[in-house]
C-alpha cells in the first residue's frame, strides 16, 4: 500500500537488520512492531534515536498491545504515533501524514 502511494520502502525481517538498515539508508519513517524478533521494542526504539544518522525518523508503533503503560513508555521514548491493531488503511495514512505536517 505505502509503494502503491509513492514511498520508498524497505523491509527487515528482525530489530538488528533493521537498525543496520535505518543506519544505512536514514529513512524519514520507521514502522515498528513492537514484538521483535532478537531485540525487544522499547530498547529497539532507543538504539534507532542513538543511531549515527543526521536527522533520526519518525517512528510509529504498530501492534496488538493496548496497555496504557505500554503506550505511555513508547511515547516516552519518542515514538511519534501508535497504531493498535486492527487499523484501517485510511487511518494509517493519515498518521503518517501527521507526523510530518
Amino acid at each position: 500500500r505505502l509503494k502503491m502511494q509513492g514511498y520508498e520502502t524497505l523491509a527487515a525481517h528482525d530489530g538488528t537488520s533493521a537498525l543496520e538498515l535505518i543506519e544505512k539508508w536514514e529513512p524519514d519513517l520507521v514502522l515498528t512492531e513492537l514484538n521483535l524478533y532478537g531485540i525487544d521494542g522499547l530498547p529497539f526504539i532507543h538504539q534507532i534515536q542513538q543511531l549515527p544518522v543526521d536527522n533520526t525518523p519518525k517512528i510509529v508503533v504498530l501492534t496488538e498491545q493496548r496497555v496504557e503503560q505500554t503506550i505511555s513508555q513508547c511515547f516516552k521514548h519518542g515514538v511519534d504515533d501508535y497504531v493498535t491493531k486492527p487499523f484501517s488503511p485510511v487511518e494509517l495514512d493519515a498518521r503518517i501524514h501527521r507526523c510530518f505536517h
